[in-house]
């Protein structure tokens, strides 16, 4: 099973996500902060992180150049509800760094995820409503 390191300050938009991602098959470790995000990757082979862009304390552009460095390769999808350019962070050089703007568009999440034709990003059709449902712990309920 494939990991993914979600780092979201907010508690529901990390929840959700997690859930999500969970439903269509990976294995989520779920941290609000930088700092947990860091502390997370020795010893884990993460697949990929997903990271909101806008954290107090440390934010997602220096949390993706101090990934770069500790865990070489490893793709990182920055997440924003501001539109963030890639020009901003360019001379930041990460390949394997992607930008997605918030709401989330989880077909496409699931693209960056998977590479086309395998595994969960090919089954998913389900909105973020629908990953939910059977999940009764969902802080809003």
């Amino acid at each position: 099973m494939k990991r993914v390191l979600v780092v979201e300050d907010d508690a529901n938009e990390r929840f959700t996500l997690m859930r999500v991602l969970e439903r269509v098959g990976y294995a989520v470790t779920a941290v609000s902060t930088a700092e947990e995000a860091l502390a997370a990757l020795p010893g884990a082979q993460f697949h990929a992180v997903v990271s909101d862009v806008m954290m107090p304390e440390t934010d997602g552009v220096s949390l993706a150049r101090d990934i770069a460095e500790r865990a070489p390769g490893t793709p990182i999808i920055l997440v924003s509800a501001f539109h963030l350019a890639p020009r901003q962070v360019d001379r930041m050089r990460i390949a394997t760094l992607h930008f997605m703007d918030k709401p989330l568009d989880l077909p496409k999440l699931l693209a960056l995820l998977e590479s086309p034709g395998d595994g969960p990003a090919e089954r998913c059709a389900c909105s973020v409503e629908e990953a939910l449902v059977q999940h009764q712990d969902h802080p809003l309920r």
